[in-house]
């Protein structure tokens, strides 16, 4: 029988929990490209429904197809994964924030940090971390507090951050993009121009 040790910790429990956490990362290598596979084609049915929906001005659906298109780790598009365009996620996202959406705001403040990927998605989190990707905080930081002053989960904090890490001349930036953020650079493109 196995005791409990003078600390009280099982260690047949801690044994258990470590071999199912390394099954879980063993596993996650096998199946990433599956789940992967399957959320691509998950995104791209989604997007037949929400076209139109998007066209005629509904903030929710612009903000759920760009949703479909984000985002790409490596630049505006992935050539290995092409579902994925930056240009097309922002271009919806963009939308739906300028409407005052506050999930689009939020989000977009999250890609222009370049936390491009959202949700368990193994290879692309993978993928992110060892590339360098696109940042711009001042637009992140417009996009953050639009997020923050309308109460959306997480977007606070998000714009401490961002400020935190932002330089001067990016805090002003960011302050004057503020005061017409609706003209503001907003997708991919825009934002990137000088980086072309």
């Amino acid at each position: 029988m196995i005791k409990a040790s003078a600390t009280g910790e099982n260690p047949l429990k801690k044994f258990t929990v470590l071999a199912l956490l390394l099954l879980t990362v063993g596993l996650s290598g096998c199946a990433a490209p599956v789940v992967e596979g399957a959320m691509q084609a998950r995104d791209s049915l989604r997007r037949d429904g929400l076209e139109q929906a998007a066209a005629q001005g509904n903030a929710k659906a612009q903000y759920d197809l760009g949703d479909t298109y984000c985002c790409a780790i490596t630049g505006q598009t992935d050539s290995a994964v092409s579902a994925y365009d930056n240009e097309k996620a922002t271009y919806w996202m963009c939308k739906a924030a300028q409407q005052d959406y506050a999930p689009a705001a939020y989000r977009l403040a999250r890609i222009y940090t370049g936390d491009v990927v959202s949700g368990v998605r193994i290879l692309r989190r993978s993928a992110q971390m060892i590339s360098t990707p696109q940042k711009d905080n001042a637009v992140a930081l417009m996009w953050a507090r639009r997020a923050a002053a309308q109460n959306e989960s997480g977007a606070s904090d998000l714009a401490r951050d961002i400020s935190r890490r932002a330089t001067s001349a990016e805090l002003r930036r960011a302050n004057q993009l503020a005061s017409d953020w609706q003209s503001a650079p907003c997708t991919w493109s825009q934002v990137f121009a000088a980086a072309r």
